[in-house]
């Protein structure tokens, strides 16, 4: 009996060491995020049309020069930080005047932060109309929250991403955007998933466009070499971006 109940013992400081060393290895993971270039946000942010500013661990950029009645909270991809995405969305706020908001998740994880669209409603009243999406992982939690919410949010944004849930049946005005070099998400078109979208789903795939190009960092793994440069791909997204807002105002 005194041996079952060392075992025992043993067994339970063995599977407390190991959750340790697990949750060391993803904190570890997580907490070292690709970042954009050195000088890309500041870069960005001496665009007159906008300000960017610290927002809930991320960003928020915001037209300098009128109040915005549009916003789209953007979730990051898995371990991409926010900054990564303001070199993207800098240029479709000053075009369209609808803020982007790009909060950091905690662990650098979407899914461990599902709701910070409702939080940073919560922290902008003044702002009427909501538009969530997101990139990768991000896009994804975005999904959840568009689905769960229908009748809150206008509308969703997918970069390099998919719906893992259907949202076929709601009124929800959809962009989904694919890259033909994208070999984490996929490269062809059912790799959007638009089976989940509404059939009015405005849905691209960028020829060239890679996954990280969806953000402006490197090093991803399983992604592979782009084929048009940084600068194209983000007038490209820019453009889609800028079309779709115009279309909904």
């Amino acid at each position: 009996m005194r041996r079952d109940r060392v075992d025992w013992e043993r067994l339970g400081v063995w599977m407390f060491g190991l959750l340790v060393v697990a949750a060391a290895l993803l904190i570890g993971f997580a907490g070292t995020p690709y970042t954009a270039p050195s000088g890309a946000v500041e870069a960005t942010a001496a665009n007159p049309a906008i300000d960017v500013t610290s927002f809930q661990g991320g960003y928020a950029i915001t037209p300098a020069e009128t109040a915005p009645e549009a916003a789209l909270v953007f979730y990051p991809g898995a371990r991409v930080d926010p900054s990564a995405y303001v070199p993207v969305m800098g240029p479709v706020v000053a075009e369209s005047d609808v803020a982007v908001f790009v909060p950091r998740p905690r662990l650098n994880l979407a899914v461990f932060d599902p709701n910070m669209a409702e939080s940073v409603r919560a922290a902008t009243p003044q702002i009427e109309q909501w538009y969530v999406g997101g990139h990768s992982l991000g896009g994804a939690m975005a999904c959840r929250v568009a689905a769960s919410n229908p009748e809150r949010v206008e509308g969703l944004v997918l970069f390099g991403s998919y719906c893992d849930r259907s949202i076929a049946d709601t009124g929800l005005s959809v962009l989904s955007v694919g890259g033909t070099r994208d070999t984490v998400l996929g490269t062809d078109r059912a790799a959007l998933r638009p089976e989940n979208l509404p059939e009015n789903a405005t849905i691209y795939r960028i020829g060239g466009l890679n996954h990280t190009q969806f953000g402006s960092y490197a090093g991803q793994p399983g992604d592979s070499p782009a084929t048009i440069s940084r600068e194209t791909a983000h007038e490209r997204l820019q453009s889609a971006l800028v079309e779709y807002f115009a279309a909904r105002r």
